[in-house]
């Protein structure tokens, strides 16, 4: 497994690689304004889920706080005991507890891994787990099957859900960058400055522009700032230079390029077909 993938990202990818056996799943219900160690895993499972089905509460573990709501999924990967704080309502929650089927074929996760799932509200979520909680109390291989079933579903719903927010998100973040190069394309934008903006890497933000826009950010901004320069030589009757500067570039011959580059005219002859335009 590649190393530079997330953890979310090998956490999907374990449950293509291998089937799993569901070990137990289990409803509780905390008291309001309550604290202990309530989430303990049973021995020789080794991985479990935490839903949220109502109400919010706090985990601990070590200095790692996470905060629990029907919006979110934790996931454990080791046998460990959180500690829990309820808010000002009672606390839902289920756990799903599942073994790989053939260890073997798996890497070793890290010891110390939890992974929280931002899944969005999902009643559709929220009735599987109902579901799986009833039939896993049910014995025979008929609901061993129903319980594998009903626990795929809830994979695919929680990183569907994962999907359709982080779309939703991506999108929002996407407008926002669209708007900020429109509005400040006179300042002497980069790619990092504009990626740091939205709290994200340089080429992942590259990337993601790509797929909204259909362009790199930086060939964004270079097609604003030539649109804006079509405007400026073809009405204002500045100078080149001038103009150059008006769409953020202190470099006059490095404007000269990009604009024949855009437009296949130098900045000269397009001013002249333009006053040739509004006097004939």
């Amino acid at each position: 497994m590649s190393s530079d993938l997330n953890p979310l990202n090998e956490l999907a990818q374990r449950f293509t690689r291998a089937s799993v056996e569901i070990e137990g799943v289990y409803k509780h219900v905390l008291q309001a304004e309550s604290r202990g160690n309530v989430l303990r895993s049973r021995p020789g499972c080794g991985s479990f889920f935490v839903f949220t089905l109502r109400g919010h509460a706090e985990l601990f573990s070590g200095d790692a706080v996470f905060n629990l709501h029907p919006e979110t999924v934790l996931h454990a990967s080791q046998e460990k005991s959180l500690g829990i704080r309820t808010g000002p309502m009672d606390y839902e929650y289920c756990l799903v507890y599942y073994t790989y089927r053939d260890k073997r074929r798996m890497p070793p996760a890290s010891p110390d891994t939890l992974i929280r799932i931002d899944t969005g509200v999902s009643s559709r979520l929220v009735d599987l787990l109902r579901k799986l909680h009833h039939v896993s109390g049910t014995p025979g291989p008929f609901s061993a099957f129903r319980a594998k079933e009903l626990f795929y579903s809830i994979l695919y719903e929680m990183f569907d859900g994962l999907r359709t927010k982080t779309n939703r998100e991506n999108k929002s973040i996407m407008e926002q960058a669209i708007q900020f190069i429109h509005d400040r394309y006179r300042e002497p934008l980069t790619l990092s400055e504009l990626a740091n903006l939205h709290g994200m890497r340089a080429r992942d933000f590259s990337r993601l522009f790509l797929q909204y826009a259909g362009v790199r950010p930086t060939d964004f901004l270079v097609q604003r700032r030539m649109k804006r320069a079509e405007e400026l030589l073809a009405t204002s009757g500045w100078s080149v230079g001038e103009v150059a500067r008006s769409v953020g570039y202190a470099d006059t011959a490095l404007f000269v390029k990009l604009f024949k580059q855009h437009t296949g005219f130098s900045p000269d002859a397009f001013m002249a077909a333009s006053a040739e335009r509004r006097t004939s």
